[in-house]
């Protein structure tokens, strides 16, 4: 089994991006998929001990825990599509 593949290709024009770039090359060879993995835990603690009351959360993506699920008439529905053809 492969392990799975993330690649970053930051926007420079994007302020965010490029300042996220500037400081992933300061972090050392071989240590980055450390601090890539713990930054995101602790992002995705910081949103989870956000109430939604705080504020809008427009700053960060949000997070989806588990795919949803196609509803099965839907399924129909695109397999009568299909069928048409």
């Amino acid at each position: 089994m492969s392990r799975p593949v993330y690649m970053f290709r930051p926007n420079m024009k994007i302020p965010d991006q490029r300042k996220a770039w500037e400081i992933l090359q300061r972090v050392l060879k071989g240590q980055k998929n450390d601090y890539v993995a713990k930054a995101l835990l602790q992002q995705a603690r910081s949103l989870k001990s956000t109430s939604p009351d705080a504020g809008p959360q427009s700053q960060a993506p949000s997070i989806r825990e588990k795919p949803e699920a196609i509803p099965k008439d839907m399924l129909g529905f695109l397999g009568n599509l299909l069928d048409t053809e």
